[in-house]
């Protein structure tokens, strides 16, 4: 029975993948360069840029079809889970609720554990921007990263912030988007430091970050 189920589930992630994909590569052209990079096995973070709601499931719906992964882990704002049918995908592929503005030390703790183990996908920005830009990343994935030590590997997305518009702009919902993953980053350097941890955390997450902006 166990069996079963788990091939049910795997063909539910493989078929919604692949709708997601379909859609998004008719509508939007979408282009995908550099999946490779992405490790098949072991603890695996791909740290992205967050400019819309879109890369939400984008991201993972590349991964899961692309390279027949499993669940995507990644935490998501609750409201996320109003629709019945995005939550129904998201839940099904990994996501985490979560509430806005609370700590969530529980959440924390199920991430570390994730980042030892699975594939997890963080924006490492904390929030959405607003102007479409990269901004400054939060110190709290460092604190992550530096209890998991898992492999990292940058993303950006490009032109999906322009579907619903950006500050109030047009819209264009077939825009061109593009999604670039970069080679994974070298952090044993950090990993294996015994200084500071909050130094190391910020350390970290510039790194990341400059990464992140380095994808063009």
């Amino acid at each position: 029975m166990r069996k079963i189920l788990f091939f049910i589930n795997r063909c539910w992630l493989s078929f919604s993948a692949l709708v997601i994909l379909l859609y998004f590569k008719i509508a939007n052209r979408l282009s995908v360069k550099g999946l490779e990079n992405v490790a098949k096995n072991g603890g695996v973070l791909v740290a992205s840029n967050h400019v819309s709601m879109f890369e939400t499931i984008i991201i993972p719906s590349v991964i899961i079809f692309g390279m027949r992964r499993g669940k995507i882990y990644a935490p998501a704002k609750i409201e996320l889970f109003e629709n019945p049918m995005l939550r129904l995908i998201l839940k099904s592929w990994g996501a985490i609720p979560v509430q806005r503005g609370s700590s969530q030390v529980s959440v924390m703790k199920i991430i570390i554990e994730l980042l030892k183990k699975e594939v997890v996908m963080l924006f490492p920005e904390g929030t959405r921007s607003k102007t479409g830009e990269l901004g400054k990343g939060n110190r709290m994935l460092g604190r992550l990263l530096l209890d998991a030590k898992p492999v990292i590997v940058p993303a950006r997305i490009f032109g999906v912030e322009k579907i619903l518009g950006v500050e109030g702009g047009r819209a264009c919902p077939f825009h061109k988007i593009e999604l670039k993953f970069g080679t994974p980053l070298e952090m044993e350097k950090y990993y294996s430091d015994g200084g500071n941890r909050k130094e190391l955390s910020q350390k970290i997450t510039d790194e990341v970050m400059e990464a992140i902006s380095a994808i063009h």
